[in-house]
């Protein structure tokens, strides 16, 4: 199998602008530095587009049959595009007579908009939904949905579907006495990125920074019926519904494509996400190819989509057919991913060799003899150079700085540069691993589990980095297949490292107990000594006069005893 090489750009900050194609997939509307790019599909053509700045989205609608008089009426389905601002602006453009048809003010920043017939569904920042009549280009209600902004809305069957991290259900019209919603149920962890509607009851969803794509039905239950797991985060994806069966193509974090296919029959059982059946890539021609990022995708139908990739200001728009029963596509395409540069001419230099002098080595002027004339500028030199290398030793790397050499360390195998990220300061080891993208979570594990085997030593430095990862994307993780299997090497090192921690807990306790009561003997025996010092401590004074009354307890003594021996002496006579 061909190995691609990566870039680092891509997998760490790779831009993924927002992209919709037209109901009919001849146009793809782009916003790009806030304004609104519209291209031609076929003909991979830039055509007049609006002029407003600071969009944040856009939507395709079909111009009313009546009402508003056009200068035209050769328009078709697909030709009007709603632009929503951040001034809270509803702008509605009309691709043939490259005009403004109307434009409707809120002054709520607008999130996003979903177009249904002669209607226009905004949701704001404030978390209100708004209801817009084209024809009479005049707002026609508003309410809160929600605490939070409101990032999607769309329409299923009869009812106003409208979300952030739960989904709620609203009649078309809105609602009418009460404001609570028809049905509310939760969708994701995170914030949703994108709704599509299948049907009259089902409908699709992804979250941002997730790997799921969940389908629902509205009527039937208020958990997903079946989910589709992507090895990557998810930036966008596409949904086609024919008879049963439901095709998802979904656009990972690093560029490449992944197709699910379900075919919603009543014997499958959908307990667990189902596996992409098919990876699709593109790469640039060469002996060394390099992966091309899509950014958009259109599912045509089960087989065909329109995917648009390469510059954001001049996309290439392809439709590709992938083959039935094949889960690789590598597709080689002519382009290159570097920026081009302009080459201005350079202007000869003009020089005259008559009155041209060389210099040479006698010509350059001593600096350091100066500075050894001049003790005060030597001094001030030296403790400038301190005060630099002082700063130096306190600089300490940023988390950015840090997961960027991380990723690089990854990706090229730079066992050096990892040890170097993984040997520095204890600080920003949180920072630096949520900074990480998703699909470098596993192979960084891997490289962990190899340390560990491979240099115990380091194990001090390594089981932060490995506590953090597992705390920070754990949810991540848990959706990973295969992962216990794969870190199995790792898991039975630890074990082996923790089936020593009771023994040592009991022989650590142990060595408390014992050095505990040894110190407890010597500050006993310590605290006796000063008593003792006092009962034999003697004045100078007092020993003379004790020596003087022993001296003459002794002789009186001795007298006595004289006398009682010479009296003794006496009766035996």
């Amino acid at each position: 199998a061909l190995q691609l090489n990566k870039h680092v750009e891509q997998m760490s900050g790779m831009y993924h602008p927002p992209v919709s194609f037209s109901t009919d997939g001849n146009s793809l509307a782009v916003i790009h530095n806030s304004r609104v790019h519209v291209w031609d599909v076929k003909a991979c053509e830039l055509r007049e587009s609006p002029s407003q700045t600071e969009c944040t989205c856009v939507a395709w609608m079909s111009p009313p049959s009546g009402g508003r008089k056009r200068k035209s009426h050769s328009s078709k389905p697909g030709e009007w595009v709603a632009i929503g601002t951040t001034s809270g602006e509803v702008v509605i453009w009309d691709m043939l007579q490259a005009e403004s048809v109307a434009t409707m003010a809120s002054g709520d920043p607008i999130v996003c908009l979903c177009c249904h017939g002669e209607k226009i569904y905004s949701g704001h920042s404030g978390g209100h939904v708004r209801l817009w009549s084209t024809s009479l280009s005049s707002l026609q209600k508003c309410w809160s949905a929600d605490k939070q902004k409101v990032v999607v809305i769309s329409v299923v069957g009869d009812v106003l579907l409208t979300g952030n991290v739960s989904l709620k259900l609203w009649p078309l019209d809105g609602p009418s006495t009460s404001s609570k919603p028809i049905k509310k149920f939760p969708a994701h962890g995170s914030e949703l990125q994108k709704v599509v509607s299948l049907d009259e009851t089902h409908l699709v969803t992804s979250a941002n920074a997730d790997r799921l794509v969940n389908v629902w039905n509205v009527e039937v239950r208020n958990t997903p019926v079946v989910s589709f797991v992507c090895p990557e985060a998810i930036v966008g994806f596409s949904a086609h519904k024919e008879s049963a069966a439901v095709t998802v193509v979904m656009v990972a974090e690093e560029g490449s494509l992944y197709l699910c296919q379900w075919a919603n029959d009543s014997t499958s059982q959908n307990d667990k996400p189902l596996l992409p059946s098919c990876h699709v890539t593109i790469a640039t021609e060469g002996r060394t190819p390099n992966p091309i990022p899509v950014w958009g995708v259109k599912l045509l139908n089960s087989h065909e989509l329109l995917c648009c990739y390469g510059y954001h200001l001049k996309p290439t728009i392809e439709k590709i057919i992938i083959p039935d029963g094949q889960k690789e596509v590598c597709l080689f395409r002519n382009i290159s991913m570097e920026t081009e540069k302009k080459k201005g001419k350079k202007k000869p230099i003009q020089s005259n060799q008559g009155s041209v002098s060389q210099l040479g080595p006698s010509n350059l002027v001593e600096t350091l003899p100066l500075m050894s004339r001049d003790p005060e500028l030597k001094s001030h030199y030296q403790q400038q150079e301190t005060v630099m290398s002082s700063k130096k030793k306190r600089e300490i790397p940023t988390a950015q700085s840090l997961s960027s050499m991380l990723v690089q360390a990854i990706h090229s195998d730079d066992k050096k540069l990892l040890n170097t990220v993984l040997m520095g300061s204890k600080e920003n080891i949180s920072e630096t691993v949520q900074r990480l993208p998703t699909s470098t979570i596993v192979p960084f594990l891997h490289q962990l589990q190899v340390l560990v085997d491979t240099q115990p030593q380091m194990l001090e430095k390594l089981v932060p980095w490995l506590h953090s990862v597992m705390v920070t994307h754990m949810s991540y993780l848990a959706t990973v297949p295969d992962l216990i299997n794969s870190l199995s090497m790792l898991r039975h090192l630890l074990d082996v490292r923790v089936n020593l921690f009771d023994k040592l807990c009991k022989l650590h306790g142990k060595l408390d107990l014992i050095l505990t009561q040894a110190g407890n003997q010597d500050l006993a025996h310590q605290s006796m000594l000063p008593d003792m010092e006092v009962t034999m401590g003697i004045d100078n004074e007092g020993d003379d006069e004790d020596e003087a009354t022993d001296d003459e307890l002794s002789s009186h003594d001795s007298e006595e005893g004289l006398h009682d021996v010479l009296s003794s002496d006496e009766s035996e006579q």
